[in-house]
């Protein structure tokens, strides 16, 4: 696994140098969409990072890489205010970069940030659980990323995270958990 993720790590990187612009994982995608690409960087990275093979100029690639990358990412997340689902994405794959990469220069400030963010993040979530969205689509983005990102501040000493209630209606992720399995179909599919 370790093996599969570093060469993922310099295909990409490869084609940052080649073409100046990260790959995006669909044709279609936007920059903005780097949020897939960074939560999937990070964790790979905590993985190789504790990998003895690594070189120590792979390692300082793939550090640069990933800084890189959380900067563009921080960058969307501190001007972007935005109601929906991405907000979610970009903002709790941002903070788990900070958890994954504590030695990247920015890591304390990004934290900062996220969890400044994570209450505009969770107001986009209803009294009800439910996604202000009103789509189980995006519900369920939003939500597989706010728990994601629950595991990892689980992980680094903040268990209760997933039960922290959050804004006027007291909200919290296991209510959006439940929200989906409210609506879900006798075949345990969102329509």
């Amino acid at each position: 696994f370790a093996r599969r993720a570093w060469e993922a790590f310099q295909a990409n990187v490869e084609h940052l140098y080649t073409y100046g612009v990260f790959r995006m994982p669909f044709s279609w995608q936007s920059p903005w969409d780097s949020g897939y690409e960074l939560y999937d960087a990070a964790a790979a990275y905590d993985l190789i990072s504790h990998w003895e093979a690594l070189a120590p100029l792979d390692h300082a690639l793939v550090f640069t890489y990933l800084r890189r990358l959380g900067l563009r990412v921080a960058y969307a997340v501190e001007l972007s205010p935005v109601i929906g689902s991405q907000q979610a994405l970009w903002t709790c794959n941002l903070g788990c970069l900070a958890y994954y990469a504590p030695a990247i220069p920015e890591a304390a400030s990004w934290r900062e940030l996220v969890d400044e963010r994570i209450e505009s993040v969770m107001a986009d979530f209803m009294t009800d659980g439910g996604h202000i969205e009103c789509d189980p689509a995006a519900h369920s983005l939003a939500l597989e990323h706010l728990l994601r990102y629950a595991r990892v501040r689980a992980a680094g000493g903040d268990p209760d995270f997933i039960s922290r209630p959050w804004g006027a209606g007291r909200v919290t992720l296991e209510r959006c958990v439940d929200w989906l399995a409210k609506i879900a179909t006798p075949l345990g599919e969102t329509p």
